[in-house]
């Protein structure tokens, strides 16, 4: 584990070491690219017995070259992942050279993503080793990079206007051809135009409580239909577990901030959207806590069921939503809230992931002899 120690080791170090780079104004690029590179060569130079779906997808790998070009009949996953592992295949690229195209297109959006829209790249950093992102990101190669396919449709839709659109579509899309939970993804666009207000609070408790309710008339009827223990099974696979209520937490407290600030926006809708010309939409801390909540909102709705782990496409702006949040504190008070966020980031790590070997990650292997 004293790799994935080390990558947190050098998060907290680099933004010191920056200080002795020439140019100010690159510093954060510095800061992204150094850990980018650092990052890239744990996911690429690892043993594949570290991640616990990567031998499983090493193994469809080297059967692909056997099928034909555009048939994914094959197998159960989607077309457009299939595709992307039969062109490799056909390039006569091995495992683990896939596997860096991979990690590029996962690594290089979520990059400008942190750099565009934090406001504090290091705590975004501590956020994503420490916080299901990285862990996820070592097993779950078609969801993860789906994700980062989401994020360009994202960045791309911050302008209004028609070609805005259609790239934010294209974007969408072309992660759902690669994950088809990426879907969920779709309502991004009228939703990043929302700030997180009492009325969207509002909203998001009804449908929380009418999925809660529709969860309650499935334990009923299966207590009925099948008996108590089938019942009881279904109800415990309904837990959302301490992820969750923490991720709540943060909701709640960056609600408070920002209703007590009496932050609202003005809504122009899907068709002023798209009609409105190529202005830019501003994203704050109230937008972000909006998608963040959809995050929320989602593992209720699909609590207990696989479409659960779509919730991963919104929980991402939680990578924003922390550091972003600080903005709303005094200062001396942000400082020790920084430091408590950093440290507490660090037990959660080791403690929900290294501890318990999570995704088999743990222990780190080499996959090359240097």
């Amino acid at each position: 584990m004293g790799i994935y120690l080390g990558l947190l080791a050098l998060i907290i170090i680099l933004p010191l070491a920056s200080r002795l780079w020439p140019v100010e104004r690159s510093r954060d690029d510095f800061v992204l690219i150094t850990f980018g590179i650092a990052l890239f060569l744990v996911y690429v130079l690892r043993d594949f017995s570290v991640g616990r779906d990567i031998p499983h997808y090493l193994e469809v790998y080297e059967t692909v070259g056997n099928q034909e070009l555009f048939d994914a009949s094959w197998i159960w996953m989607e077309w457009g992942y299939v595709l992307l592992m039969k062109v490799s295949s056909l390039l006569g690229l091995p495992f683990r050279a896939f596997l860096m195209v991979i990690y590029a297109l996962v690594e290089i959006p979520l990059l400008l993503f942190i750099k565009r829209y934090s406001h504090d790249i290091t705590l975004s950093l501590i956020v994503f080793m420490c916080f299901q992102f990285f862990v996820f990101s070592m097993s779950a190669l078609r969801q993860t990079l789906a994700m980062s396919l989401c994020l360009m449709g994202y960045m791309a839709a911050q302008n209004n206007g028609v070609r805005s659109f259609l790239l934010y579509l294209m974007w969408v899309l072309l992660a759902t051809l690669i994950h088809r939970s990426a879907i969920v993804f779709l309502p991004v666009y009228i939703l990043m135009r929302w700030k997180l207000n009492f009325k969207m609070v509002i909203t998001y408790v009804i449908v929380v409580m009418i999925a809660l309710l529709f969860n309650a008339g499935l334990i009923w009827g299966l207590r009925a239909e099948t008996g108590e223990a089938e019942a009881t099974a279904f109800q415990e696979n309904l837990s959302l577990g301490a992820f969750f209520w923490f991720m709540l937490l943060i909701a709640v407290v960056t609600f408070v901030l920002i209703y007590a600030k009496s932050m609202r926006q003005q809504s122009i809708g899907i068709i002023g959207s798209i009609t409105g010309g190529r202005s830019l939409i501003p994203q704050t801390l109230t937008n972000h806590a909006n998608l963040f909540a959809c995050c929320l909102v989602l593992q209720v709705v699909f609590q207990g069921f696989m479409l659960m782990r779509a919730a991963t496409f919104y929980q991402v702006f939680l990578l924003l939503v922390i550091p972003n949040l600080l903005d709303e504190l005094p200062r001396q008070v942000r400082l020790v809230a920084r430091l408590v966020i950093i440290v507490g980031m660090i037990v959660i790590f080791y403690y929900s992931t290294l501890a318990i070997n999570e995704l088999d990650i743990v222990p780190f292997k080499l996959g090359i002899k240097l």
